[in-house]
């Protein structure tokens, strides 16, 4: 595990390539109150699988255990939650998987209303911070 010694942001590989710059929560949110309020839903649901640092970046907020385990990217629509999950999840709100590397799938859920944050959605979010911190 690195972490920069400019922006903090810890890093599973040694020296590993980023930038070192960072945006408050309400600005990635567009200061948009629907976009503020389904984050601070999520956020109310995360708190509570464990420690993790949040760290923001010029488009995304980022979640992580050791490595990351969930992005936020605010949408016109709502949010886009990413979850690097180690198994291909059949969740129904998932419109998108990509393979991040040879043992992660990258899941897209869009949170378009607080009723889309629910006990199943907060499971992933759990399995995915369990991953991050092995």
């Amino acid at each position: 595990m690195w972490k920069c010694k400019n922006c903090g942001k810890r890093y599973a590989k040694q020296n590993q390539s980023h930038k070192c710059e960072s945006n408050p929560v309400e600005v990635l949110l567009r200061f948009d109150p629907k976009l503020i309020a389904l984050y601070n839903e999520l956020l109310d649901g995360i708190n509570e699988i464990g420690e993790f640092d949040i760290k923001t970046s010029s488009k995304a907020i980022t979640f992580s255990g050791k490595v990351a385990f969930a992005v936020i990217y605010a949408r016109r629509y709502g949010l886009e939650l990413g979850l690097f999950l180690d198994f291909e999840s059949n969740y129904k709100g998932i419109y998108k998987r990509m393979q991040n590397s040879k043992s992660k799938i990258y899941h897209v859920i869009k949170v378009t209303e607080t009723s889309d944050i629910t006990s199943e959605l907060l499971g992933l979010i759990h399995s995915a911070y369990q991953i991050s911190i092995k």
